[in-house]
Parts: C-alpha cells; sequence; structure tokens
C-alpha cells in the first residue's frame, strides 16, 4: 500500500473503532447501524487483499529469484549438453545442428529455444550409448527446461496475484470512502446537538496528509491483531 492509502485506511479503522465505541447509540436497523455495519465488513475485505498484496509481493520476490536460479541451471545443463552432441554428432557429415545456447534475455525465447535444443539432441541418442557419453546429461537437460517453465509459471502467478490484491485494496478503500461519506452526513446529523461527540466523529474523519515526496513509497501495513477488532 502506498502512504495516502495506508492514512485513509487508518481514518476507516478510527470510524469503525468509533462505531463500536458508540454502538449503543445506534439501533441495528438504522442508517448508521446498517453503515457501520457495512463498513465493518468492507474493513475485513479489505485486510485481506492488504495480505494478499503483501504475500503476492514475497511470492513475486521469491519467484524471480526461483527463476534466476532455474535460469543458470539451464544455460549451465544445455552447455554441457551441446558438448556432448557435438562430440556424438561429429561422425554424422549431414549435422548442421551447432547446439548453442540460446542468447537472450527473453524467458520465453530462451525457453523456446532450449526446447528445441533438448529435442534435437535427444535425436542424438543412440550415438550418445554409442560413445560412451552420459545419459544423465541428456535427461538432466530435459529436467532443467521443465523446470525453468515451472519457476517462469509460478513467478507470472505471484506477480498476477499481487497485482489482482492491489486492484482489490484500490477498489475497496473506494467503496469505504463512500460509506464513510454516507456516515458523515448521518453522524453529523444524529449529533448535531452534542458538540463533544460530533468532534469525536470529526476527529475521527480526519486523514493525514502526506508528503508529496513520500506519496508514492510503499509501506508496510500492520493489522490490527484480531484480540483488538472491535467487536
Amino acid at each position: 500500500m502506498k502512504k495516502p492509502q495506508i492514512r485513509e485506511y487508518e481514518m476507516l479503522l478510527r470510524l469503525r473503532t468509533f462505531g463500536a465505541a458508540h454502538g449503543v447509540t445506534f439501533a441495528a436497523t438504522s442508517d448508521a447501524g446498517f453503515l457501520f455495519s457495512e463498513l465493518d465488513a468492507t474493513l475485513d475485505r479489505l485486510q485481506a487483499h492488504i495480505v494478499g498484496q503483501a504475500v503476492g509481493r514475497n511470492a513475486t520476490r521469491d519467484g524471480g529469484l526461483a527463476k534466476r536460479a532455474a535460469r543458470t541451471h539451464l544455460r549451465a545443463s544445455l552447455l554441457t549438453l551441446g558438448r556432448m552432441a557435438r562430440i556424438a554428432a561429429a561422425d554424422t557429415p549431414k549435422s548442421e545442428t551447432s547446439f548453442t545456447v540460446p542468447q537472450t534475455h527473453c524467458d520465453q525465447r530462451l525457453l523456446a529455444g532450449a526446447r528445441a535444443f533438448v529435442q534435437e539432441a535427444a535425436t542424438l541418442r543412440d550415438r550418445f550409448v554409442a560413445h560412451h557419453l552420459p545419459l544423465a546429461i541428456l535427461e538432466d537437460g530435459i529436467a532443467a527446461v521443465e523446470a525453468f517453465k515451472t519457476a517462469i509459471g509460478s513467478h507470472v502467478a505471484a506477480k498476477d496475484s499481487r497485482i489482482a490484491a492491489t486492484a482489490g485494496i484500490r477498489e475497496t478503500l473506494a467503496r469505504a470512502s463512500l460509506i464513510a461519506e454516507k456516515l458523515d452526513l448521518v453522524i453529523g446529523k444524529q449529533f448535531q446537538g452534542d458538540p463533544g461527540r460530533l468532534a469525536e466523529w470529526r476527529s475521527a474523519l480526519h486523514v493525514v496528509k502526506v508528503a508529496q515526496s513520500d506519496a508514492s513509497a510503499p509501506e508496510p501495513v500492520h493489522l490490527v491483531p484480531p484480540a483488538e477488532k472491535a467487536a
């Protein structure tokens, strides 16, 4: 979450606390009672998205590291397999395959090139045996291709999960802000003769402004523990 979102989230938590503290004042069937119940449910969804964003961010980081390791292993496996394949194909006059590791930073291009590489090498299986070359090197190359494919998929899924959670935070905050706006009208009317409670409400509703230089900086959010959540 970005700092402006965090400040808004903190404000919404204060509104929920206000609703719990003055719950006896609002009948469950009243406009305020309904809106506070809706706010509570919306904040629960928001907290789930916040957790999802944090999990997705960590999974994206770990997935990136795993993908990088799988890419490194794949390139090393292809280099070894290429040496073996060139030896096996050396006495084949018509062989035009160079068994060169694809030089690209694009994951999908590397994956496609690696697949073609190992498929071509697999056609020389009998020659590997004839030259007393270890078939385990071929199997390792095949496994490395599959591991890289899996790592790519996991990394993409993690990023998609984080993006979805981030969108959920934005959408749920917008929903919660609309509820807060409705509550302001209802509470302002109900407590117009009670300056103390009205001031308490206005204080809870206040959102601390964020400096422009900090507005885009992400910041971790510590959720309110279940024991502290208003009943």
